[in-house]
């Protein structure tokens, strides 16, 4: 019986087997395939074997079911082959030259043509001759050996829900790639933390002898073992009790919670990142028992820091001041150099802001006097971000811990998320030895942080270590020791010699920071002090006053 020999028999008559490689169709493609068939006839015929009395279909099925819904005879050539592995192969061959199959069904058609093929022929091994290996399904399918490889990977990874459901198969890739990294990360997190109870000191003998890979080893796993226990996993609620039965309490707070924006569902989706519950009816009835937790557990004088979203203002502000915080109601705008995002170019405006809410428990004072309410700093990367969809730049908690940090002050982030807080607070290790406590209930989440803590600012930023101490002043102000010169501390020089060390701009001597501004009238100035001596200087104009009101001082 010829192979090219069409026939026709009711499409009802025509069996289909429940392991096809197929499992969805188009509803509309199957429309528009149905009219065709009305119009033309069915032109393609499929392709059967026939077993006993029975037709079974191998390869048509869309065109088959097109058939039976336009109640027309399904056109068919009949093959001989009764190996089950080759009718297969078949099947697999010609769903793959298809254009309509989802990501998933080529994905799957790859890895069952490779693993059959394989059963045919063997396994291809090296220094072997024969077998079937990756490059020889390329050539089977026509495609790279590289898009092969990947496939097959993809296929692996398919039992995965976020794969099985990415959108497409770049979108599986990314998620891939993420889970890599998420266990490379918790990998050598474990691997750190299980050596624990062994020594960690060597002398410069034992890490010369040691190769680069191994020294470097060695220092990762010391500052996981060091900031580890500042990096606290586990939900804040619960967290919080445990430092307040420890009498715990913290200066400033800076928390960055979800908005209650309907972020997870309005948001890019990207498989590099993971997302968090952000469903408004959620995050917002627990936005005040949060704040009351954190009210609780912050010192009689302290700050906190809010991110929030912008549509829920008053929201926010109404709980800050119903708990007893004060407020002026007026946000801190951080201003996102290089952002404008927007879904709609052409109606609205893009977005290059968040707001940051300032609040006050008691009278802790700002250091930083005065400082603007605008705070540009460089706009987070992707690279930065990682798996966070909503990381911070480590530069805005730099600027807001400089705005009311004081040395040895304790902070605390109570849902640190990508933990940028404590990337900021090392930043300032030799100016304020900042007690830091960080908290993250997710775990991929608290991995990240604690492993950024570790990375520290400088690679997470890829900024020049020896560069970047002043490129954000800790204090506003300053005066020469020298020629007592006062001035804005943005006109300081580095020191070229000691690039920690800021120069005088007018004499290049060594210059005294400070939190405060020269008070505007002399007389509330100790005569004979660096300020006044600086007051001095920077009002000539006044100096005739100054030498009498100090002659009536009894001086």
């Amino acid at each position: 019986m010829p192979a090219e020999y069409v026939y026709r028999a009711n499409a009802e008559d025509i069996m289909v087997e429940e392991d096809r490689l197929r499992k969805s169709f188009d509803p509309k493609k199957l429309q528009d395939l149905v009219t065709s068939f009305l119009d033309k006839g069915q032109l393609q015929p499929g392709v059967c074997r026939r077993e006993d009395d029975k037709i079974f279909l191998i390869a048509g099925e869309r065109r088959l079911r097109a058939c039976r819904t336009a109640k027309i005879d399904f056109a068919f050539t009949l093959i001989e082959e009764t190996n089950p592995l080759r009718i297969k192969e078949i099947e697999l061959e010609e769903n793959l030259c298809r254009d309509d199959l989802t990501w998933q069904e080529k994905v799957d058609a790859v890895e069952k043509l490779h693993a059959l093929e394989q059963e045919l022929h063997g396994v291809a091994r090296v220094g072997v001759s024969g077998g079937h290996g990756v490059k020889d399904t390329a050539e089977i399918i026509g495609v790279s050996v590289g898009k092969t490889q990947a496939d097959l990977e993809l296929a692996a990874f398919m039992e995965i829900e976020q794969v099985r459901n990415a959108p497409n198969r770049s979108e599986a890739m990314k998620v891939i790639k993420r889970l890599k990294e998420e266990y490379a990360r918790s990998q050598s997190l474990k691997k750190a933390q299980e050596g624990s109870g062994t020594t960690l000191t060597f002398s410069k003998v034992e890490t010369d002898n040691l190769s680069p890979e191994e020294q470097a080893e060695i220092k990762m796993r010391e500052k996981i073992l060091f900031y580890g226990p500042r990096v606290i996993h586990g939900r804040m609620e619960d967290e919080i009790q445990t430092l307040l039965a420890e009498n715990k309490t913290f200066d400033l707070v800076l928390f960055d919670p979800p908005w209650g924006v309907a972020f997870d569902s309005v948001g890019q989706h990207d498989g590099s990142v993971e997302t968090y519950e952000d469903d408004p009816e959620v995050i917002l009835p627990q936005l005040e028992g949060w704040l009351k937790t954190l009210f609780e557990i912050m010192s009689e004088n302290s700050h906190l820091y809010l991110f929030f979203g912008i549509v829920n203002h008053n929201l926010v502000y109404d709980l800050l001041e119903k708990i007893g915080f004060q407020t002026n109601r007026m946000p801190l705008i951080w201003h996102k150099l290089g952002t404008h995002r927007t879904r709609n170019p052409d109606t609205w405006p893009g977005r290059s802001y968040e707001p940051i809410a300032y609040a006050r428990k008691g009278k802790k004072l700002l250091i930083r006097k005065g400082a603007p309410d605008v705070i540009p700093t460089p706009s987070p990367t992707k690279a930065m971000k990682d798996i966070q969809p909503s990381a911070k730049h480590p530069d805005i908690y730099l600027d807001l811990l400089k705005r009311s940090a004081f040395p040895g002050d304790k902070v605390l982030d109570p849902m640190c998320g990508s933990g940028m807080m404590a990337v900021a607070a090392e930043v300032l290790r030799d100016t304020h030895q900042l007690d830091w406590t960080m908290i993250e209930e997710k775990e991929s989440f608290w991995e990240l942080a604690l492993m950024n803590v570790v990375k520290g600012y400088h690679k997470i930023v890829k900024a020049d270590e020896t560069a970047t101490e002043f490129h954000e002043p800790d204090f506003p102000f300053f005066i020469c020791y020298k020629c007592f010169h006062y001035g804005s501390s943005d006109q300081l020089e580095i020191n070229p010699n000691n690039k920690r060390k800021c120069l005088c701009p007018k004499c290049g001597g060594g210059v005294n920071p400070t939190s405060d501004p020269l008070p505007e009238d002399y007389r509330d100035i100790e005569p004979r002090t660096k300020e006044w001596k600086a007051y001095w200087n920077a009002y000539p104009e006044k100096q005739t006053e100054m030498l009498e009101w100090k002659g009536k001082q009894g001086e």
